[in-house]
């Protein structure tokens, strides 16, 4: 039982460490992508190289794993050089491979975890993802589902 407190005690305490407020002014500048994970693959954008979880494999014909590769590796390589750049006026650009989006965000703090919510150029509202910044990275997780970290160039 006091095994199982001091763990619950610990993870409290790192959540309530990463649940910190980020502003504007904590986002200003290039963050250089590190890493993206999801369900099905893992990818290494520092070095461009990639993992499938095999839980996703498990489940794909031999065609289908020819094609995931396939997908995966461009993924990998366009992740490679991939950064997003916040400017005055909460103006955001990502660059991944060789195209740029941009657009505008906003910023919500509530419950000490803070969303991001960006809407394109083209007015498309992206899914909001909560961020937190430690350790001069920036880590977003969108949908519980993706997490991408960054590095501030």
């Amino acid at each position: 039982m006091k095994k199982a407190l001091t763990l619950l005690a610990f993870l409290v305490a790192a959540v309530t460490v990463q649940a910190q407020k980020v502003t504007e002014g904590d986002l200003l500048g290039t963050w250089k992508l590190v890493s993206y994970k999801d369900q099905q693959v893992t990818i290494d954008a520092i070095k461009g190289t990639y993992v499938l979880n095999a839980e996703f494999i498990e489940n794909l014909t031999p065609a289908e794993l020819k094609e995931e590769e396939h997908d995966y590796a461009i993924m990998a390589r366009q992740y490679k050089v991939a950064t997003m750049a916040f400017e005055g006026g909460n103006k955001v650009r990502q660059l991944i491979g060789e195209e740029t989006y941009s657009g505008t965000y906003t910023l919500e703090t509530n419950n000490k975890v803070t969303e991001i919510f960006v809407v394109t150029e083209d007015g498309e509202e992206e899914e909001p993802a909560a961020i937190f910044i430690k350790d001069n990275k920036l880590y977003v997780t969108v949908e519980d589902e993706i997490e991408l970290i960054y590095k501030r160039q």
